[in-house]
């Protein structure tokens, strides 16, 4: 990140100062630091596309093949460190494309990309193979859902807070056609057009504003849904990683006020250069990586371990994103029963996901007591306990649950800290 930062900088014509500046800034971005804190180190590969973008500004002014190869096989590694920065590799090569200064200079963009395919064509023809099971057009429940919960959020602070830039250097991007103005109309205009475009389809599939209701599935009507509805992008569930161009933008709007400034005033400019550091380091603090994990204290379910009642666990809300299904996984080390493993699913299927169970669909839209089948299917299926936890998450309504369960099983045979378990009867 601290290298792309700085070629990023300098193919924009800042100085070596201002770009020393935007490299800093971007290796402090919440966004990279917030996916590196929490282990999604593929998405700490942001520095790729601001080498990407570098070599293409470069392209622009130069005929030397370095900048096109540089482009070509920046493009091949930004596929090579995450397959969904192909999105940003596609819209960044057409952006270089509409403002390349001439046609010399459009034609070594374009043999840049065609190189940066040439590259990736191996790996691009495997997952396009296996992508495709997904029908052009299919965006189902399940993804729907799960994109909603990883959709952008700007009235939630805690969603809100891991994918924006650092608040300076984003307040810094109104000054940028003040900053930047000897880069021209048609580069603002579309970085300005793209930024725009990468926060609406960050929103996700359903676009809201501030908490959204436990209840309900979403109904997909947003750009977030037609962009899910292209080939192989149907299964794409995290909206929120969309707001990449944010996070490059920022260090650099950030890096050009301060050699604008600098230019007038030096000692104003190592000024605001301090601010910048030292705000966005102690904003960003809370999710500098560390050597620590304090999980979840489950041993109230010792109970569940002693108990004589037998079969497995089924663990409710069944959508959960990423790292939280760690949860009922650290669970299951103190109540030693089965669990099922619901975040798998989407990724193990077919031309066609199978559908829910029974007792997965119900959950989804529980109705005041279990239907026959959902419960028929827990028996079958050896499943001797239902835990609904206590946590936020779209398509979760406990309350709901626990009068429903309540209804059909009685009180709960056992609770805990964010957690009620019920027994399932065994089949007679």
């Amino acid at each position: 990140a601290g290298i792309g930062g700085y070629m990023l900088a300098r193919a924009l014509g800042l100085a070596p100062a201002a770009a020393v500046l935007c490299g800093l800034l971007l290796q402090l971005d919440p966004a990279t630091l917030q996916h590196l804190w929490a282990g999604r180190a593929e998405q700490v590969g942001v520095g790729v596309l601001a080498v990407f973008l570098a070599a293409g500004l470069q392209t622009h002014r130069s005929a030397a093949h370095r900048w096109t190869v540089l482009l070509g096989l920046s493009g091949a590694a930004a596929l090579a460190v995450a397959w969904e920065f192909g999105l940003f590799v596609a819209a960044f090569g057409l952006a270089l494309v509409v403002v390349a200064p001439d046609a010399a200079a459009r034609r070594r963009v374009v043999l840049g990309g065609a190189l940066a395919v040439l590259v990736a064509a191996p790996a691009v023809s495997v997952y396009a193979s296996h992508s495709a099971s997904a029908a052009a057009g299919r965006f189902a429940e399940d993804a729907a859902l799960r994109s909603a919960q990883n959709a952008v959020q700007p009235g939630v602070f805690h969603t809100w807070s891991t994918v924006r830039p650092a608040t300076l250097p984003a307040l810094c991007l109104l000054a940028v056609p003040w900053s930047l103005r000897h880069r021209g109309t048609r580069l603002l205009a579309t970085v300005a057009i793209g930024l725009v475009a990468a926060f609406v389809l960050a929103l996700g599939p359903e676009p809201a504003w501030g908490p959204q209701p436990p209840t309900g599935v979403p109904t997909p009507w947003a750009p977030f849904s037609w962009l899910a509805r292209l080939p192989g992008l149907s299964r794409y569930q995290t909206p929120a990683r969309l707001m990449a161009p944010w996070s490059l933008a920022a260090p650099v709007a950030a890096a050009a006020a301060f050699s604008t400034l600098s230019a007038r005033r030096p000692s104003a400019g190592l000024a605001v250069g301090a601010v910048l550091l030292t705000v966005s380091l102690a904003e960003v603090a809370p999710v500098l990586p560390r050597a620590g994990h304090t999980p979840t204290d489950w041993s109230s379910m010792t109970v569940l371990r002693e108990d004589v009642h037998p079969g497995g666990i089924y663990d409710l809300p069944t959508q959960l994103r990423g790292g939280r299904t760690i949860r009922y996984q650290q669970a299951q080390t103190v109540h030693e029963r089965g669990i099922r493993h619901h975040s798998l699913q989407p990724y193990l299927v077919g031309a066609e996901p199978p559908p829910d169970d029974p007792f997965a669909a119900w959950s989804r839209r529980p109705t005041e007591t279990i239907p026959a089948d959902a419960v028929a299917h827990l028996q079958a299926q050896d499943f001797g306990f239902v835990i609904v936890h206590e946590q936020p998450e779209r398509g979760h309504d406990p309350s709901r649950l626990d009068r429903a369960l309540r209804a059909t099983f009685g009180p709960p045979a056992h609770s805990g800290p964010g957690w009620q378990a019920w027994r399932v009867p065994t089949a007679p």
